[in-house]
């Protein structure tokens, strides 16, 4: 989860801080919390599918050429946005926007999270 959360070091200059990512996980997290007491355990499947829903997963980000054609867009599940940012040519400009619908797939990032926390911790 850090891991993924790390892609968005430096992004949150782009978005309003409702839709900050650690802001938002620590709303999630602390949520668990409140709850730990009436519910028998967490389920990291449940983590996952809460974090997929944060409206960070809303924002997107591309290059754009200089005849304002999409270039390269941004994929956060495994890129840093400290290294997108270094990869635009010479005339590109950076393009920050929210969608309705989450730039990256649910079920992707679902995938990446419930992956990273198994290659890190193993099965618990």
């Amino acid at each position: 989860m850090m891991l993924w959360l790390g892609n968005y070091d430096g992004f949150e200059e782009n978005v309003p801080e409702s839709d900050d990512p650690l802001l938002g996980l620590r709303q999630i997290l602390a949520g668990y919390c409140l709850r730990k007491g009436q519910q028998r355990s967490i389920q990291l499947g449940q983590v996952a599918v809460d974090i997929c829903k944060l409206p960070i997963t809303h924002w997107n980000a591309a290059w754009a050429k200089p005849d304002g054609t999409l270039g390269e867009r941004w994929d956060p599940i495994n890129v840093a946005w400290l290294e997108f940012v270094t990869q635009g040519e010479e005339g590109d400009h950076l393009r920050v926007w929210k969608s309705a619908e989450p730039g990256v797939l649910s079920d992707q990032l679902r995938h990446h999270l419930v992956a990273s926390y198994v290659r890190q911790n193993g099965l618990r």
